[in-house]
C-alpha cells in the first residue's frame, strides 16, 4: 500500500495542476479520483460522483449509475447534473460539454456510454466529497476515516493492490500492451501498475465470460482510458490500434487520433482550435489541411472548398448574393464584396425621429425650421422642415410643412401638412412641373438635381429624401453629411461635433427668433399604463417572428421602428395615428430594400385602407405616375415617372382625379391651358395689402419690405449667431424689426457683428482664442470655426451589463449569447496577428440573459484570463503590465492594446489607431465607419446583432443564440421600478453630463440590466449600468460624485486599519499611485480617470501593496514572477532555472560562491589569465550545480601587448513593432539602429536576421521577401509581401575593433574588472598653449528620469539629453562614470546588471537583458570634461579667426547688438497627471526658426493671460534662458494642469569687423573648435591661406513616418549624433527627393523647410491632397582652415610652410596634433580619420 501511495503522489505531483482535476469512470466499472487513485466498484446502484461538500448549501453534484449493455458488458445509462439547484439529466450518448452556473463554478464533462469525464475548477479543492475523492492533492486519504481504511472500501477493490493471481496467465498480455513501444512515452507520467491490474482484472472476466466476448473489445477502455491520461499528463502516445486491437473508424473523411483538440477548426471558424484552452482528447478528426464542414455537412474538406452563409442561407464557393448597394462573391468561406454608388434616403418621422443619410438615428423635439439636407459645396438646393408642437406636452411635435429651395432660392416649393403646395408663396394646382400625387397618402417631387422628397400626408406627415450618390460628402444639415459613416452626422459646420442630437439640431435653425430646445429624457410610457399596454399590444406585431412583418426582418432590422412605434404611441394624443405611421414607415424602408409587403392593414391600421373616398381604392403597390385629369394628355415629367412603392387610395382603374378630388370618366376632365383650368367667366381676385410701421427698441430697426422691392428678405431671413450659416428660403418677404445691416442678433434682443460671434460647443459658448479638448486633440476658437489638431487618437470599446456593446467606432448594440465570443482580434482576412481578446459570457437571472464575466488575452504563446475579479497569466512571459486603479484592474500590452476591467462586468478594451482597420470581432472593424461595424467573420455586413454576435462564437460546438423576450416584457412587475432606478441618468446628479455625453443609451440599457436581474443583484446590475455612464462622464472630463450611501454605496472603509482613515473613495480616480507592482508610479497616459477607493499613503510608507491592500515601505514589497504572482521576502521562487529567492528589490538568483580559476596562456607566457565564475544550484535537478561566468582579467607583468582584432557579435535587436499599411514595414537597417543609439558597428562583419515569432526558422523558410546584408541591416516592406504584412523581425551583427592592451594590474585574489586602453597614441599632458595644462573636472551626478516599467522599458541616461536639459556639461567628455541612485556605494559588476556606460553615449540599460524577472535599477550618471585656460592676452600677429567661447565683449572695433525674438508658442501641454508644457529652446532652433543658441536672457507667460507675470499666475514654472520653459502638470497643486505658455529670447552678436585686424591665438591640437558666431571675412585664415569648403555626403537617417502628423526628418543633430563627421554649422545645404534626385525642391512641389540651422523637416498634414511627404535625403557645406601641426617626416620636424621639394606644401588642420605623409598615394593621413588632398 505503501509503495501505491508514493507511486499515485509522484502521478498527480507530475502532472499539471489542471490534469489533477479530472475525475473519471469507464469500463468494467473502473473509477480514478481527482488525487490519481484508481479502483474498481461494482455496481449498478446510483451513486454520488462528486458534489461540493464544504458548505451547507451545495452548489453541484454529479450522480452516476451503470447498467448492462445489449452485448452484456457494464455501460453509464444515467447521469445527472445539480448546478446550483438546476437538474440535468444526460441519457446515454452525449458529445463532450461544458455546464456552467452564474457563480462561475463550471464542469466540464465527457460522456460517450463507457466514459465518463468530470473536471471541476481548481477552488473546489479540498472541498469535493463522493466516489471522485476529496481533491486535496493526497493519494488514499480518501479511503481512510479516523486514521484507519474505511469499511466502505471493502465494497471496492484498489488496484494499485488487488490480488490478481487467479487472472496470472492474462498478465503477459497486458503487459505486451502496456509497455509496447506506442505507449512508452506514457510510463514517466503515469503509474502503469494500476491500469496494467485493471487490464489483467478486465481480461479474466472477458475470459470467464460469454464467448462472443473478444479479448480485445475488453481491454480497449482501459487501454483508452490510459492513453487518454497520458496525453492528459504531457504524454504522447503513438498509434497503438491496429485492425485487431480497438480499431476505430470515422464518418465524414475522419481520421481517428488519440490526442488533438476537442474544438475543430470548421467552415464557419477555421481557426476555432487556436484559441482553445481545452486538453487534448481522442476521437474523430479532420486530417491536417482540411477543416469540418458545419454548414452543408460533406465531411472534412480544403477551407477554399467551403461555403459562406448570408441570411441563414448557403452559397457554394463562386456563388454571389447582391443587395441594392452591395455584391458579395463566396471565396474560401469568406465573402469579398465589392459596394456601389448608390442613392441614401433621411427621413423625419412621427414628428421627432430621424434617421440620417447614413443610417444614424436619433430623437428630436423640435419647435422651430430647420435645415434637413442642403448643398454644402454649392446653391444647388436646400430641404427645410418645420417641426412645431402640437399637443400637451412639449414632446408631442409634428412636422408642419416641408420646403424645397432650388437655384439658390430662385425656385421655392412648400407642402403644408394639409397637403396643400405653394410655389414662390402661390398656391399651385398638382402635378405642377416635377410635383406630383402619388396616391391619397403621398406628394412626390423629383428634382432635376438628384433630390426625391416623398411627403407622407396619412395618418400624420412624415418626410422621406432621397439623394444620387452625386451629393455624397457634399450634405449638411440634419440628415447628415452622406459620407457612408454615421460616427460623424453630429459634425457641425463649425468643425467639432456635437455630443447630444439636440445640441446639434439647435445648430441648423433656419430663424433667429426661435429659442433652443432643451433635451427631453422622460419616457412617455411611464406616463399611461393604457397607452402602455396599448403600444406594446399593436407594436409588437412588428417584432412577430411569425407575423406578417417577418419576411423583412433580414432586410431591415424591426427593433428600431418597434421602439419609435411604443415611444409615438404612448406620447401622442391620436396613439393609432402615431401607431400606424410608425408601422408604415417600417413598411416603407421594406419597400426600398426591396420586400413588399402585402396584407398588413389585415391586421391592424385597417381603418385607412377601409375608408378610402368615393371612386377610389386602396393599393399596397402604387409604383407608377398619378392618374389625374391633367396629366391624362400632359407631357409633364411628373405624369410619367416610376418610383418605389407606396400605399394610398387611387381612382379605380378607368377613371381620373379632376381638380376638385373627386374620381371621374375621362369624358368629365375639364380642359388645361397653361396650367390653369379655363372655365368661362373665371375673375382672378387680387386682395389690397394695408402696411404699417412698428417702433422697435434700440438697436433694432424696422424693416419695411415696401421699400426695398423685390426681391426683398425681410424678417423671415433675419440672421443671428445660431442661424448665420443657415441658408434662407424665403416665400414672400417679412416686415419687422431687425438688427441693422452688418449687424446680427446675439439671441438675447441685442445685436453684434458676425465676427464677434463666438464658438459653440456642446451647449457652451467659447470666445474666439480659447480651446477645447477633443479626445487627444485640441481645438482653438477662430471666426465661428474650431480649429483642431489632427492627431490619431486610441479608441475604446466597451462591453458591459447584461449584453451592451459599443464598438470602436461607436456603434450601439445589444447581444446575448451563452457561448465564448471573439471580442477583438487582429487575425482577419485569412492574415496572421499579433493578439485575441476573447469573452465569456454566464447566466444571470431567469430570464435567459447574460453578463460577461470572463476575458481571455491570447498574446504570443502566453494567456491571460480575467475571471472572479482576478488574473491568471497562462504560459510564457508576456509584454504585460497591470495595475490596480480604484475598482479596476488595468492590463496595459506594449503592443498599444489596453484592458481596463472592473473585475466583474464592466470592460474598456482601447486599441492604438495603428489597427485602425486591421481588426475584427464584437468590437467592430475599428475603421472610422460604425455602418459596417457588424461585419461577420465570414464578410457579410449584416443588421441583425444576433446574426452578427453568432458568427463569432469562438467553438462551433456551443449553440447559436436565438432572439429572447425583452427582460422587461418578461418581468413586467419590475419595469416601474426599472424607470424610477434609471432616471438618476436624467437627474440633476448628472446633468452637468448631458450635454457633453448622451445618456438615451445607457438609460435604455439601465432598464434592460435592472429589469434582467431577477433572482438576486438587484443593486448590482442597476449599479454598473449607472457607472458605465459615470466612466464616461470622467473621459469626457466631468466628475459627477453620484454614490450615496443609500444608492450603490462603496465602503472604502473596509480597508482602513483600525482608528486610522487611510483609504478614501475617489468618484474620479487619483493620480498615479507608486505600487509594490509598479513602483515607478507611473501610468500611462491613455487611461481615464477611474473610481473607485485610494489610499493616502504616508511619506514613510509610500507603496501601495496591492495583494495585502496597504500601504508599505519599498522593502516590504515583496516580488512579482514574469506571472505576477507576488511572493513575500525570502520566499522561494518556483522556476525552471537557478534558484531564485525574492528579495526586497527584485527576484535574485542566490548563488554558493565564487571560485578563482587561472589560466597560463601560452601565447603571452608573462600573462595569467583569471576567471571568475558563480555556482548556482538548479532547483528541479537534484541539486546539480550550474556554473556561470561573471567576468576575467588578465595579471600581466608587460607593459604592453601589440593590439589584436577582437570580434563580437551584439544581442539580437528589435527596435519595434511592424507598420501596418502599404507603405510600412519592419525596419531594423544599420542606420536606423544608430541613429536611435544602439550600440552597433557601422560597418560589421556578419548580420543574422530572424523573425520574432519564429525565431527556429530560416528567412526561407518563413516566405517574406526581405534584406539582410552587413551594408544595409535588415529591411523588409509589406508591399512586397502577400499578404501585405511583414512578420517581425530582430537583427543581430559582428563587430570587430583593435584589440586593448591591459595596463598593468598586480596579481590579486580580488577580481576587478581590468582596467584598459584604446589602441592609440596617448595625448600629452601639456596639450594647452602656452605650456598651460588642460584642467579636468567631474560633473554632479545627473538623474533625468526614472526606468520605464514595461518588459521592454528602459532607464536611458544619455550625454544628449543631459545637455538638451539645459545642463552646462562638455559634449565630448574624457570619461563618464554610472552607478545606481539607490545603491550608490556597489560598482556595476557587484550590481549584476547588463548595461552601457559609454562616455559617448552616456547610460542605457534594457529591463529584457536584466535575466528572470529583474528590471532596471534607477542609474544616475557623472561626466568628466577637460578645457584649456581662457587666453587672458593678445598678440599683433597675422590675423586668424579665432574659436573662442562666446562672451559678452566684442574685439576691438565692433559694438554688441541685442534684441528680443517674437513670441514662440510650439504646441499645447499634454493632458493628464503626468502631462507637460515644453517650449525649449531646443526645439525652436529644431522648428527652424533663427534664434541664438545661447540666448542671454528670457522671457516666459501664459498665452491666456499675456498681461499677467509668472508670478501672478502662480504656476511652479522652470523659466530659463539655458533650457527655455517646462511645467509638470503634478507640480501645479489642486489642477493638476499647466497653462499653455509662450516664450520670447534675447540674442546679442557683434557687429561687422571694420578693420582687417583680430586676435589671433594658438589653439591647440588636442581640442574640438567650439562654436562662434563671429563672420569670417574674406580671408579669414593665417598667412592669407583660403578656407577651404566641400559637400558631405548625402544623409538619409529614416522614412517619413505614417499618418496625419507623419513627419520625414533629416536634422544636423541627428546627422551629428549618428556619429557622421560633419561640421556642427554648414554654411549651406542641400536637400532633394530621395525617389526624384535630379528634380529641384520647387519642382517637388511640397512644403519643406530646407534650413542650414535645421536640416530638412517635412510635415504630411502641410502636403495638400496627397497628406504624405516623400522620403528626403540632405548634404551640407563645411568650410574651415587648414592645420598649423609640425609634420614628422624620417624623423625631421617640419613647420607649416615648409616644404619637402619645391612645389610640394603641406596645410594641416588645427585639431591634429600629428600626421603622417604617404606620398605613394600623394595624401596625408590624420589620426582623426580625415583625408587631404596633399
Amino acid at each position: 500500500i505503501f509503495t501505491s501511495i508514493a507511486l499515485l503522489m509522484k502521478m498527480c505531483i507530475s502532472l499539471s495542476v489542471r490534469s489533477c482535476q479530472v475525475c473519471s469512470t469507464w469500463g468494467n466499472y473502473h473509477f480514478k479520483t481527482f488525487d490519481g487513485d484508481l479502483y474498481q466498484l461494482k455496481s449498478d446502484c446510483n451513486y454520488l460522483l462528486t458534489s461540493s461538500c464544504s458548505s451547507s448549501y451545495q452548489d453541484f453534484s454529479v450522480q452516476v449509475r451503470r447498467g448492462q449493455g445489449t452485448d452484456g458488458r457494464p455501460i453509464i445509462t444515467r447521469v445527472l447534473f445539480n448546478l446550483d439547484g438546476n437538474y440535468i439529466f444526460l441519457l446515454l450518448w452525449i458529445l463532450p460539454g461544458r455546464l456552467r452556473d452564474h457563480t462561475d463554478m463550471f464542469i466540464k464533462y465527457i460522456y460517450v456510454y463507457f466514459i465518463l469525464q468530470v473536471e471541476v475548477d481548481s477552488k473546489y479543492q479540498s472541498q469535493t466529497c463522493g466516489l471522485c475523492g476529496d481533491f486535496n492533492g493526497v493519494p488514499l486519504n480518501e479511503f481512510y476515516s479516523h486514521g484507519k481504511i474505511s469499511s466502505q472500501i471493502l465494497n471496492m477493490i484498489l488496484l494499485s493492490t488487488m490480488n490478481v493471481d487467479s487472472c496470472v496467465l492474462q498478465r503477459p498480455v497486458c503487459e505486451r500492451l502496456f509497455y509496447s513501444p506506442a505507449l512508452t512515452p506514457c510510463r514517466p507520467h503515469l503509474d502503469v501498475d494500476s491500469f496494467l491490474s485493471a487490464c489483467v482484472h478486465d481480461a479474466c472476466l472477458c475470459t470467464a465470460g460469454s464467448s462472443e466476448h473478444t479479448l480485445s473489445g475488453c481491454l480497449c477502455n482501459t487501454l483508452s482510458e490510459f492513453s487518454r491520461q497520458c496525453a492528459r499528463a504531457g504524454g504522447n502516445p503513438g498509434h497503438w490500434r491496429h485492425e485487431k486491437l480497438c480499431w476505430k473508424t470515422c464518418p465524414l473523411k475522419m481520421e481517428h487520433r488519440e490526442c488533438s483538440s476537442p474544438v475543430m477548426d470548421t467552415c464557419s471558424n477555421p481557426e476555432a482550435s487556436s484559441t482553445s484552452d481545452e486538453h487534448c482528447m481522442d476521437g474523430c478528426f479532420c486530417p491536417d489541411g482540411t477543416v469540418l464542414d458545419d454548414l452543408t455537412g460533406k465531411g472534412c474538406i480544403p477551407l477554399k472548398e467551403c461555403s459562406c452563409t448570408y441570411n441563414g442561407q448557403h452559397y457554394a464557393p463562386g456563388q454571389s448574393y447582391t443587395t441594392k448597394c452591395t455584391k458579395c462573391v463566396c471565396e474560401s468561406g469568406q465573402w469579398t464584396c465589392t459596394e456601389s454608388d448608390c442613392p441614401g434616403t433621411c427621413a423625419v418621422e412621427g414628428g421627432a425621429h430621424i434617421t440620417t443619410f447614413d443610417g444614424k438615428t436619433y430623437t428630436f423635439h423640435g419647435d422651430c425650421s430647420y435645415t434637413m439636407a442642403k448643398d454644402c459645396h454649392g446653391d444647388q438646393f436646400v430641404v427645410q422642415a418645420e417641426l412645431k408642437q402640437c399637443g400637451l406636452s412639449e414632446t408631442e411635435t409634428c412636422l408642419r410643412a416641408v420646403v424645397l429651395a432650388l437655384q439658390g432660392g430662385a425656385h421655392v416649393l412648400t407642402i403644408k401638412a394639409n397637403g396643400k403646395v405653394y410655389v414662390n408663396g402661390i398656391y399651385a394646382q398638382l402635378p405642377f412641373s416635377t410635383a406630383f400625387q402619388a396616391s391619397s397618402f403621398y406628394i412626390l417631387v423629383q428634382t432635376s438635381v438628384g433630390v426625391l422628397l416623398e411627403v407622407q400626408l396619412q395618418p400624420i406627415m412624415q418626410l422621406f429624401i432621397t439623394v444620387q450618390s452625386q451629393h455624397k460628402a457634399k450634405l449638411c444639415g440634419l440628415c447628415g453629411n452622406f459620407n457612408g459613416n454615421q460616427a460623424d452626422d453630429f459634425l457641425k459646420l463649425s468643425g467639432v461635433e456635437d455630443a447630444t442630437a439636440t445640441g446639434f439640431a439647435n445648430s441648423w435653425k433656419t430663424c433667429a427668433s426661435c429659442m433652443d430646445v432643451r433635451p427631453v429624457y422622460q419616457d412617455p410610457c411611464t406616463l399611461s399604463h393604457d397607452n402602455e399596454q396599448f403600444a406594446q399590444h399593436w407594436c409588437t406585431q412588428l417584432i412577430d417572428k411569425e407575423g406578417v412583418f417577418a419576411p423583412c426582418h433580414t432586410a431591415v432590422c424591426p427593433d428600431p421602428y418597434y421602439q419609435r412605434c411604443t415611444y409615438d404611441s404612448c406620447n401622442c394624443e391620436r396613439s393609432e395615428d402615431c401607431m400606424c405611421a410608425a408601422v408604415s414607415s417600417y413598411v416603407h424602408a421594406c419597400s426600398a430594400a426591396g420586400v413588399c409587403i402585402s396584407g398588413w392593414r389585415d391586421v391592424l391600421c385597417g381603418k385607412y385602407s377601409s375608408s378610402c373616398p368615393k371612386g377610389m381604392v386602396y393599393s399596397y403597390n402604387i409604383t407608377s405616375g398619378p392618374g389625374t385629369c391633367r396629366c391624362r394628355s400632359s407631357s409633364e415629367p411628373g405624369c410619367h415617372l416610376s418610383f418605389l412603392p407606396v400605399d394610398g387610395c387611387v381612382c379605380i382603374p378607368g377613371t381620373y382625379l379632376d381638380d376638385s378630388g373627386n374620381c371621374v370618366p375621362p369624358k368629365m376632365c375639364p380642359c388645361y391651358y397653361q396650367d390653369m383650368v379655363v372655365p368661362a367667366g373665371q375673375v382672378v381676385v387680387i386682395e389690397n395689402a394695408i402696411w404699417y410701421e412698428l417702433i422697435c427698441d434700440p438697436p433694432l430697426v424696422y424693416f419695411n419690405c415696401s421699400e426695398h422691392g423685390l426681391p426683398a428678405k425681410g424678417k423671415e431671413c433675419e440672421k443671428s449667431c445660431a442661424t448665420l450659416d443657415s441658408a434662407c428660403v424665403s416665400s414672400g418677404c417679412t416686415s419687422g424689426c431687425m438688427c441693422p445691416l452688418g449687424m446680427i442678433s446675439d439671441d438675447h434682443k441685442g445685436c453684434i457683428k458676425p465676427e464677434a460671434c463666438p464658438c459653440v460647443h456642446n451647449g457652451i459658448s467659447y470666445s474666439p482664442g480659447q480651446t477645447i479638448k477633443l479626445d487627444c486633440n485640441t481645438c482653438v476658437c477662430k471666426n465661428r470655426m474650431w480649429e483642431c489638431t489632427k492627431m490619431l487618437c486610441d479608441s475604446t470599446c466597451t462591453v458591459y451589463g447584461d449584453g451592451h456593446y459599443q464598438t470602436f467606432d461607436h456603434h450601439h448594440f445589444t447581444f446575448n449569447g451563452n457561448c465564448e465570443y471573439i471580442l477583438v482580434q487582429d487575425y482577419c482576412s485569412n492574415t496572421g496577428g499579433s493578439f485575441r481578446v476573447v469573452i465569456e459570457n454566464n447566466p444571470c437571472g431567469t430570464t435567459g440573459t447574460t453578463c460577461s464575466k470572463t476575458i481571455k488575452i491570447f498574446l504570443q504563446d502566453s494567456e491571460l484570463v480575467l475571471t472572479q475579479g482576478d488574473y491568471e497569466l497562462q504560459g510564457s512571459q508576456a509584454p504585460y503590465h497591470i495595475y490596480t486603479m480604484g475598482l479596476y484592474l488595468v492590463i496595459e500590452v506594449n503592443n498599444g492594446l489596453t484592458l481596463i476591467w472592473d473585475r466583474k462586468t464592466i470592460l474598456f478594451v482601447k486599441l492604438s489607431p495603428i489597427y485602425k482597420g486591421h481588426v475584427c470581432g464584437l468590437c467592430g472593424n475599428y475603421d472610422g465607419n460604425a455602418n459596417n461595424d457588424m461585419t461577420t467573420r465570414c464578410g457579410a455586413t449584416v443588421i441583425n446583432p444576433l446574426v452578427f454576435g453568432n458568427s463569432w462564437k469562438d467553438s462551433p460546438n456551443c449553440p447559436d443564440e436565438h432572439a429572447i423576450p425583452s427582460p422587461c416584457m418578461a418581468n413586467p412587475h419590475r419595469l416601474p421600478w426599472a424607470h424610477k432606478q434609471c432616471s438618476i441618468l436624467h437627474s440633476q446628479v448628472f446633468s452637468a453630463c448631458h450635454a457633453t455625453v448622451d445618456p438615451g443609451s445607457y438609460y435604455d440599457a439601465c432598464v434592460f440590466d435592472t429589469c434582467s436581474c431577477d433572482t438576486g443583484g438587484d443593486c448590482e446590475c442597476l449599479c454598473t449600468a449607472v457607472a458605465v455612464y459615470a466612466e464616461a462622464c470622467n473621459e469626457a472630463g466631468i466628475c459627477v460624485e453620484w454614490r450615496t450611501p443609500d444608492f450603490c454605496p462603496i465602503f472604502c472603509d473596509y480597508y482602513n486599519p483600525p482608528d486610522e482613515c487611510e483609504w478614501h473613495y475617489k468618484p474620479c480616480g487619483a493620480p498615479c499611485m507608486k505600487t509594490c507592482r509598479n513602483p515607478s508610479g507611473l501610468c500611462p497616459t491613455n487611461i481615464p480617470p477611474l473610481e473607485g477607493c485610494y489610499p493616502r499613503c504616508p511619506p514613510a510608507q509610500p507603496y501601495f501593496d496591492e495583494v495585502a491592500m496597504t500601504c508599505v515601505a519599498k522593502d516590504q514589497c515583496g516580488c512579482y514572477d514574469h506571472k505576477g504572482t507576488h511572493f513575500n521576502n525570502s520566499d522561494t521562487v518556483p522556476t525552471s532555472q537557478n534558484c531564485y529567492v525574492c528579495t526586497s528589490d527584485a527576484v535574485m538568483c542566490v548563488f554558493w560562491t565564487y571560485a578563482l580559476f587561472s589560466v597560463l596562456k601560452h601565447e603571452m607566457p608573462k600573462q595569467r589569465y583569471f576567471r571568475v565564475w558563480k555556482l548556482c544550484n538548479i532547483c528541479h535537478l537534484n541539486n546539480k550545480v550550474a556554473i556561470y561566468h561573471i567576468f576575467s582579467f588578465i595579471s600581466t607583468e608587460q607593459t604592453e601587448e601589440p593590439c589584436e582584432e577582437t570580434c563580437s557579435w551584439t544581442n539580437w535587436i528589435n527596435t519595434d513593432h511592424p507598420m501596418y499599411g502599404q507603405k510600412g514595414g519592419d525596419n531594423e537597417s544599420i542606420q536606423r539602429l544608430l541613429h536611435m543609439g544602439y550600440d552597433v558597428c557601422k560597418h560589421p562583419v556578419k548580420v543574422e536576421c530572424r523573425s520574432v515569432q519564429h525565431p527556429d526558422k530560416s528567412l526561407s523558410e518563413l516566405g517574406q521577401s526581405v534584406t539582410c546584408t552587413t551594408d544595409i541591416g535588415f529591411l523588409c516592406k509589406n508591399s512586397q509581401q502577400y499578404p501585405p504584412i511583414c512578420l517581425d523581425y530582430e537583427i543581430r551583427m559582428k563587430c570587430c575593433k583593435p584589440g586593448s592592451t591591459t595596463q598593468p594590474t598586480a596579481s590579486t585574489t580580488t577580481a576587478v574588472p581590468p582596467t584598459t586602453t584604446a589602441c592609440t597614441t596617448t595625448s600629452p599632458v601639456t596639450a594647452c598653449p602656452g605650456g598651460d595644462k588642460m584642467t579636468c573636472s567631474w560633473s554632479k551626478w545627473f538623474n533625468l528620469g526614472h526606468p520605464s516599467p514595461a518588459p521592454h522599458g528602459v532607464e536611458i541616461e544619455s550625454i544628449r539629453d543631459i545637455i538638451a536639459a539645459g545642463f552646462p556639461i562638455c559634449s565630448e567628455p574624457v570619461s563618464v562614470e554610472c552607478r545606481a541612485a539607490l545603491y550608490p556605494s556597489l560598482s556595476i559588476a557587484q550590481l549584476e546588471q547588463d548595461i552601457i556606460c559609454d562616455k559617448h553615449v552616456g547610460l542605457i540599460c534594457k529591463n529584457d537583458e536584466q535575466g528572470h524577472g529583474q528590471k532596471c535599477f534607477d542609474y544616475e550618471v557623472r561626466v568628466k570634461c577637460c578645457d584649456c585656460p581662457t587666453m587672458s592676452t593678445t598678440t599683433t600677429t597675422a590675423p586668424t579667426p579665432i574659436t573662442l567661447p562666446i562672451t559678452t565683449v566684442c574685439p576691438e572695433g565692433q559694438k554688441m547688438k541685442c534684441e528680443w525674438s517674437q513670441w514662440f508658442n510650439l504646441g499645447h501641454p499634454t493632458p493628464g497627471p503626468n502631462g507637460e508644457e515644453v517650449e525649449s529652446i531646443r526645439d525652436i532652433i529644431a522648428a527652424g526658426f533663427p534664434i541664438c543658441i545661447d540666448p542671454v536672457s528670457v522671457q516666459c507667460r501664459a498665452a491666456q493671460y499675456p498681461s499677467l507675470s509668472l508670478s501672478q499666475v502662480g504656476q511652479d514654472v522652470i523659466c530659463d534662458k539655458h533650457v527655455g520653459l517646462i511645467c509638470k502638470n503634478n507640480d501645479q497643486g489642486l489642477e493638476h494642469e499647466c497653462y499653455d505658455y509662450e516664450i520670447k529670447v534675447k540674442c546679442c552678436e557683434c557687429s561687422t569687423l571694420s578693420t582687417t585686424s583680430a586676435t589671433t591665438a594658438t589653439t591647440p591640437c588636442t581640442t574640438t573648435p567650439k562654436e562662434t558666431l563671429i563672420t569670417p571675412s574674406a580671408t579669414p585664415c593665417p598667412g592669407g591661406v583660403k578656407m577651404s569648403c566641400e559637400w558631405s555626403q548625402w544623409f538619409n537617417l529614416g522614412h517619413p513616418s505614417a499618418g496625419p502628423s507623419g513627419v520625414e526628418v533629416e536634422s544636423i543633430q541627428d546627422i551629428l549624433s549618428a556619429g557622421f563627421p560633419i561640421c556642427s554649422a554648414p554654411v549651406s545645404v542641400e536637400c532633394r527627393a530621395a525617389q526624384y534626385p535630379s528634380l529641384s525642391l520647387s519642382q517637388v512641389g511640397q512644403d519643406v523647410i530646407c534650413d542650414k540651422h535645421v536640416g530638412l523637416i517635412c510635415k504630411n498634414n502641410e502636403q495638400g491632397l496627397e497628406q504624405e511627404c516623400y522620403d528626403y535625403e540632405v548634404r551640407v557645406k563645411c568650410c574651415e582652415c587648414p592645420t598649423t601641426c609640425s609634420c614628422i617626416h624620417n624623423g625631421v620636424a617640419f613647420s607649416p610652410g615648409m616644404t619637402i621639394t619645391s612645389v610640394v606644401q603641406f596645410i594641416f588642420h588645427l585639431s591634429v596634433n600629428s600626421c603622417h605623409v604617404n606620398f605613394s598615394s600623394f595624401f596625408i593621413r590624420f589620426n582623426c580619420l580625415q583625408l587631404y588632398r596633399l
